[in-house]
C-alpha cells in the first residue's frame, strides 16, 4: 500500500505594504543646491508618473520623503536618524552629495538599506549597499582621456582645458 501523499501547505498571504516608501536626501539649501534642487520635483513628477499611469509598484503606491540636508553633517545624520526608526522602513535612498553619502556608508550597510548616490571614494568604498547611479567624474574624465590617447593622430600633444562654476559643486573638482 502506497504512502498518503503529504499535502502541500497553503502559502500564507503576504500583507502589501501601505506604500513602497523611498527617501531622498539632498542639499536642497545648502552650497550645492544650485546642482541638486533639480532633484526634488524630479522625485516628485516620478513618484506621481508611478501612482497614477502604472497604478503604483505592482498595485502598491509609491511614497517619496525628501529631507533637505542644507549641505550640513549633522542634518544629514539627523535625517537620516528619522529615516532608520520609519515603520516601514523606506526600500531605498538617494543621495546627491559625496560627502554626506560618506558619512552614511557604513549605517547603510549596518541598516541593510540600498541607497544610490553620487560620488565615490568612501561614499562607494568598500562595496557595501551604497551604488552610484552616474558614473564618477574622475572615471567619466579618466574614459575620456583614454579615448584621446587612443584616437589622438596629430603630432602636437592636445591642450585641455576644465571650465566650471565657482560653487562648492564645481570646485569639487579641484582635488588630488
Amino acid at each position: 500500500v502506497a504512502p498518503a501523499p503529504t499535502p502541500t501547505p497553503t502559502p500564507t498571504p503576504v500583507k502589501a505594504p501601505g506604500a513602497v516608501t523611498t527617501v531622498f536626501l539632498g542639499d536642497l539649501s545648502g552650497p550645492y543646491a544650485a546642482s541638486t534642487r533639480g532633484f526634488r520635483p524630479g522625485f516628485l513628477d516620478a513618484t506621481e508618473y508611478i501612482n497614477t499611469k502604472l497604478g503604483g509598484v505592482k498595485g502598491v503606491p509609491m511614497k517619496i520623503i525628501i529631507k533637505d540636508t542644507g549641505g550640513k553633517a549633522a542634518m544629514c545624520v539627523s535625517h537620516y536618524e528619522d529615516v532608520r526608526v520609519m515603520k516601514p522602513r523606506p526600500y531605498v535612498a538617494f543621495m546627491c552629495v559625496t560627502g554626506e553619502a560618506e558619512i552614511l556608508h557604513d549605517r547603510y550597510a549596518e541598516d541593510k538599506l540600498p541607497a544610490f548616490v553620487s560620488g565615490g571614494g568612501k561614499a562607494l568604498y568598500p562595496p557595501a549597499y551604497s551604488f552610484s547611479w552616474a558614473p564618477l567624474y574622475t572615471d567619466t574624465f579618466g574614459a575620456f582621456m583614454d579615448w584621446l590617447k587612443e584616437t589622438w593622430k596629430e603630432e602636437r600633444a592636445p591642450r585641455i582645458a576644465i571650465l566650471t562654476c565657482d560653487i562648492a559643486y564645481g570646485r569639487a573638482i579641484i582635488s588630488d
